[in-house]
């Protein structure tokens, strides 16, 4: 019983520490990737599999695919939470097989033309054992993970053969320099592969250790300019931004002014004002007169839009999707002029003083007599899926000179308030610059969590309305910047697209990585034909 369980735990400690080798290995291996992927010129595990399978035998394939497995379900929760569990799992368990498979079959065709165990003491044997494990065995795993990816919809078809030899080359890469170090450390003759430690590993590590270093360093470089662009380009957007703002800030000053002058004003006087400065309104939903309006006089303007022309006017809540006659309060805050109407049919009227949101907005700039920005809403004219932001400004008559906040709240007659929806704001503001190739965001700081979004992230050369959803680099950072919006804090958020990122991303880090890889591995080989030449000369 005991020699039975015995070489079962055996077998089961060396699947263990296979997978365990192959997953940190490839962990190491993703230090050497070139961001926004993981796209790698050398990929430890394969070399690490390859050997342990012709070490150990076929039977410890389940450790190339525990440790394969492992990496891969790792790898895809660097892009976030894991939604799918269940495509995660048939995507890892996929590419798993096709690493112990490549395993598998390198190892056979290593032992059918080559020999194994073998010392590789000649130039033909260590050839054969290079290019069968190596470029020719590696085959698989590349055709079995890209494949997979490509026809579940991770990754798309026209980009098969560029991940196809991505993928090809850093296994085989990994074959080549990582597997004769494995050999050197376990196999036999032992008397053989224990001299090559110092004649054949120790320089072997030491040009990989050279070829990391110069890897370090240019894609610290190119890493740095890639910063550097993203940042002019965050420069920039933020700067368009906050240009289309001050603008509409304007607007609001010079339209406040008109009122404070005049709180009397006519609509018809209020539309001439706006028509003329309407060139200026791109990116703005519509202006708006908002009177103070006691319960006694509400018949009266009810009365007076009417015989302006709106038949149906009346002071109303919105409930749902629907609008509701106003419930009797104390004091109304319609909107009673809006201007351009055409798509604000739907605003005039409504009664901002019946929103929680909105009346604690106006009741802000009333106190304080400053403009104020209101939080992220859902404007009731809202026909698409966009944020909207109102910008108060408070309009007084009579005010004393050093008024208090009692002062206010007496002569207040109302507000001037700016209708922004935010994908209009930010699509007129970059139209100038169609920034290519970037995701943007927008969040309100001072709002509360869950409750903060502006702009959901989107193309910043898409749509007011958006276009398809954007999938970020993958393990990018948001480059973010703030703005300042009348009493509130925004946060403008931008990062590359995967596709962008890859576009602009040089090769030549990765070619250096790739180029050192494989001049260390042509010189383990070499060092493989004089260390073994010298073996068969001294025997």
């Amino acid at each position: 019983m005991s020699n039975v369980a015995k070489p079962g735990l055996r077998w089961l400690i060396s699947i263990l520490v296979i997978a365990l080798a192959n997953y940190v290995s490839g962990r190491l291996g993703l230090l050497l990737a070139l961001p926004p992927g993981f796209a790698t010129a050398v990929w430890p595990p394969s070399g690490i599999a390859l050997a342990a399978v012709l070490l150990f035998g076929n039977s410890v394939w389940p450790g190339v695919w525990l440790g394969s497995f492992a990496m891969n379900i790792w790898i895809a929760a660097q892009a976030g939470p894991i939604a799918e569990w269940d495509m995660a799992i048939v995507v890892a368990g996929t590419i798993g097989a096709g690493s112990s498979l490549q395993a598998v079959f390198g190892a056979w065709l290593v032992r059918r033309f080559v020999g194994f165990p073998n010392a590789l003491v000649t130039a033909r044997a260590i050839g054969l054992f290079l290019l069968l494990g190596g470029p020719v065995g590696c085959v698989v795993a590349a055709t079995v993970g890209v494949t997979t990816l490509a026809a579940l919809g991770i990754l798309p078809w026209p980009a098969f053969a560029f991940q196809w030899w991505n993928w090809w080359v850093g296994d085989s890469i990994g074959v080549l320099v990582v597997a004769p170090l494995v050999l050197i450390a376990f196999s036999e003759p032992r008397q053989l592969w224990r001299a090559r430690a110092l004649t054949v590993g120790l320089p072997m590590t030491l040009a990989f250790a050279l070829a990391v270093i110069f890897f370090t360093y240019s894609s610290r470089v190119e890493q740095q300019r890639l910063d550097a662009k993203l940042d002019q380009q965050m420069q920039t957007v933020a700067g368009a931004i906050r240009v289309a703002l001050d603008v509409k800030l304007d607007f609001l000053y010079s339209s406040a002014g008109l009122f404070e002058a005049n709180a009397k004003l006519k609509r018809a006087e209020f539309e001439r004002f706006v028509q003329r400065i309407s060139p200026r309104m791109s990116g703005i939903q519509g202006v708006s007169w908002v009177p103070k309006v006691a319960h006694g006089q509400r018949a009266v303007f009810e009365k007076a839009a009417r015989d302006d022309g709106f038949a149906s006017f009346s002071f109303t809540d919105w409930v749902g999707e629907l609008p509701k006659r106003a419930r009797d309060r104390p004091e109304y805050f319609p909107v009673y002029y809006v201007e351009p109407y055409a798509g604000n049919e739907r605003a005039l009227g409504y009664d901002l003083g019946g929103h929680p949101i909105r009346r604690q907005t106006l009741e802000q700039a009333r106190d304080t007599g400053l403009p104020v920005a209101s939080g992220p809403l859902t404007l009731v004219q809202e026909t698409g899926n966009q944020r909207g932001v109102l910008l108060v400004h408070p309009v007084y008559t009579d005010l004393p000179p050093q008024p208090t906040e009692q002062d206010r709240r007496d002569h207040l007659a109302g507000y001037v308030t700016l209708i922004l929806r935010i994908g209009d704001l930010v699509h007129h503001a970059l139209l100038p610059f169609r920034p290519r190739g970037l995701v943007i965001a927008m969040k309100d700081e001072s709002a509360g969590e869950g409750f903060n979004q502006l702009l959901a992230a989107q193309a910043a050369d898409a749509p007011p309305e958006g276009g398809p959803p954007v999938v970020r680099a993958a393990g990018g950072t948001w480059w973010t910047q703030s703005l300042t919006v009348l009493n509130r804090q925004w946060l403008l958020k931008l990062a590359p697209t995967a596709a962008a990122a890859a576009a602009q991303r040089s090769f030549l880090p990765w070619a250096m990585l790739a180029g050192g890889l494989l001049t260390t591995g042509f010189l383990g080989a070499l060092l493989l034909a004089v260390t073994g030449r010298r073996y068969q000369v001294g025997s």
